[in-house]
């Protein structure tokens, strides 16, 4: 994170500290208060990428290293990233609780791309 910081210019003590559906998130923001960098720690998770397999962000598998956890790291990341909403009712922030457009990614460009992969995978429907 401190590396992070250091590239994006920013004080290494977040901006927001939260905990969401029992697990820790942090964010840090740019001058202008945009969120540029996000931490969470999982809780009660060994080693591997946690999945929310069921409720409002459910989707994939658990499995070797697919964790279910309660809580989607893809869908959180593609939500931070803006490339792909996470559900309503999974939403981190009154600011969130904007209806997301139909379809989020439309054409050819890299957003379409990067729905597409997620979609075959499995973790955007």
């Amino acid at each position: 994170i401190a590396v992070w910081c250091a590239v994006q210019g920013v004080d290494t003590a977040p901006a927001l500290r939260q905990t969401v559906q029992g697990h820790k998130r942090r964010v840090w923001r740019d001058a202008g208060g945009n969120d540029i960098i996000e931490a969470w720690v999982v809780a009660r998770m060994a080693h591997g990428t946690p999945l929310a397999t069921t409720g409002a962000e459910g989707l994939g598998v658990a499995g070797p290293h697919m964790l279910e956890a309660g809580i989607s790291s893809t869908r959180r990341i593609a939500a931070f990233w803006d490339i792909a909403p996470v559900a309503a009712t999974a939403r981190t922030s009154p600011a969130e609780n904007v209806e997301p457009a139909e379809d989020h990614a439309p054409g050819n460009g890299i957003e379409a791309i990067i729905t597409k992969a997620l979609r075959q995978a499995g973790l955007v429907r």
